[in-house]
């Protein structure tokens, strides 16, 4: 029934083989049931888009997690099935925290047990359970592993949820997408093509080129470069951290300077960039201000960064300062306690 799409059929099948293996003692068929139960029970909420917090199905996955460690605990399959599945559930709840530990666990018993696709879904469920929680970064990071294994795997419909996943990232920083970024790329490539067949029109008479067109060209160039230099990701861009030590009481100047090398290797720009400029305006982009927050969270240990910091804070002087305060008050909290 599962594998044809029928949830409700499959859910009311595993409720009556859960109920004759309890009855004949087959532990390892209760567990397998159980499971089944919890996994019907979601696609019945997904195939109705709804939460599932009035099925009552958490103490279902909940009972074969349970089980499975007690009476299957070298079975890294069913374990990392449990888990997995558990953080399902607890996505469909809305208990962020307990789905990002559950789907943890489903990813150490996947690889355990040598199951690395079933690892690949496990890394979703934990990107799910940060995008819930606010973590915008490392749920960027579970999504690029999950990325990796699905095209090991020509995994199709799991880069799709990958795909889902990082859009919703970008909705939740109030960015666009990357569907929205290719759909105006493409009218804007529409409207080139006008405006060119329009210039061919107007070489005979001795036109110049029109602005828009040589703007659009401009932007097709700069992004196209991007690519080149592995457009901007956190796979092109790799490095050793530095703590920058801010118990000594820094000066802006020096805070602001390691913003700026950093901000310049993610951009690739060698020139000087000014303390007051938006870094949007230097070259940044909606993915690689994501980068740098989360390079300069390496840097700076024990300062909580927002994941929107450059859309809060802009410029280089604007963050130095924002981690200059933080520190201070940090410092100050230490004294009193």
């Amino acid at each position: 029934h599962a594998s044809s799409g029928a949830s409700t059929d499959a859910l009311r099948a595993a409720e009556k083989s859960e109920l004759l293996f309890r009855e004949c003692g087959d532990w390892k068929g209760e567990v397998d049931a159980l499971l089944a139960m919890s996994e019907s029970k979601v696609s019945v909420c997904e195939d109705n888009d709804r939460t599932c917090g009035n099925l009552n199905i958490l103490k279902f996955a909940k009972a074969a997690v349970k089980l499975a460690k007690e009476r299957r605990a070298g079975d890294w399959v069913c374990l990392g099935n449990a888990h997995y599945t558990y953080a399902k559930v607890l996505l469909q709840t809305n208990s962020a925290r307990g789905a990002g530990l559950a789907a943890k666990d489903a990813v150490r018993a996947f690889r355990k047990a040598g199951m690395e696709q079933r690892k690949g879904y496990a890394l979703l469920a934990w990107a799910q359970a940060d995008l819930k929680g606010g973590y915008f970064g490392d749920a960027r990071g579970h999504l690029e592993k999950a990325d990796a294994i699905f095209s090991n795997f020509d995994d199709n419909d799991g880069r799709g949820k990958v795909y889902q996943v990082n859009d919703d990232i970008d909705r939740a920083m109030g960015i666009p997408t990357q569907a929205e970024l290719e759909a105006q790329r493409q009218q804007e490539m529409m409207m080139m093509q006008q405006q060119a067949m329009q210039w061919q029109m107007m070489q005979q008479g001795g036109g110049q080129m029109p602005q828009n067109v040589q703007m659009i060209q401009q932007q097709q160039y700069m992004q196209d470069e991007e690519q080149k230099r592995g457009g901007g990701g956190a796979s092109a861009f790799s490095r050793e951290a530095s703590v920058i030590d801010l118990s000594g009481g820094l000066d802006a100047t020096v805070v602001q300077g390691k913003i700026r090398a950093l901000a310049a290797q993610i951009i690739g720009d060698d020139e000087d960039m000014e303390t007051d400029t938006p870094l949007m305006e230097a070259g940044l982009t909606s993915n690689t201000a994501v980068l740098l927050r989360d390079e300069l969270s390496r840097d700076v240990p024990g300062i909580n960064l927002p994941p929107t910091l450059i859309f809060d804070y802009p410029s280089i002087g604007a963050i130095a300062e924002f981690i200059l305060e933080a520190s201070a008050k940090k410092a100050l909290k230490g004294k009193k306690q």
